[in-house]
């Protein structure tokens, strides 16, 4: 927003300030962190900063883009592993699945999950081969679709 009231500009590589820590009860994080190079120490503080929920929207599938920094890709394996390394439970995981659009992965995690089991009765594990294939459908269409255009079909 640039000026909005209480906003707040971070460097979330540098050290946190300590009036930060536990100060907002949902942390909100959209595509950034691709963009931010030592992205674990980014979500740290972004965990460090919430009293319970932290929700992000990460890429998983989408081409380079930006003259400012474009290092990562998440799976949705990897963005488990980041609320559980940071003491989170991770309740909700989906992602898209267009042919012919980025496929992003949209997560929230809580460090207070028995708060939320009415609403999410239980926590994501990415447990079967069929989870740890986000954006496969949107892989095969693409292709699919790719090839019927180059055929001129």
């Amino acid at each position: 927003m640039q000026g909005a009231a209480n906003e707040v500009f971070l460097d979330l590589e540098a050290p946190l300030d300590r009036a930060l820590v536990d100060r907002f009860d949902v942390v909100f994080n959209h595509t950034v962190l691709e963009h931010v190079y030592e992205f674990q120490t980014a979500f740290t503080h972004l965990c460090a900063m919430s009293r319970d929920l932290v929700i992000i929207v990460v890429p998983w599938l989408q081409p380079y883009h930006g003259d400012y920094g474009d290092y990562w890709r998440f799976s949705p394996l990897a963005v488990q592993k980041m609320y559980e390394a940071n003491g989170l439970v991770p309740l909700y995981l989906s992602f898209n699945e267009d042919a012919f659009a980025s496929v992003y992965v949209f997560a929230l995690g809580s460090k207070h999950p028995d708060r939320w089991r009415a609403r999410f009765p239980e926590p994501v594990a990415i447990k079967n081969a069929a989870q740890r294939v986000a954006g496969q459908r949107s892989i095969v269409q693409g292709v699919r679709g790719a090839l019927r255009v180059l055929r001129g079909k």
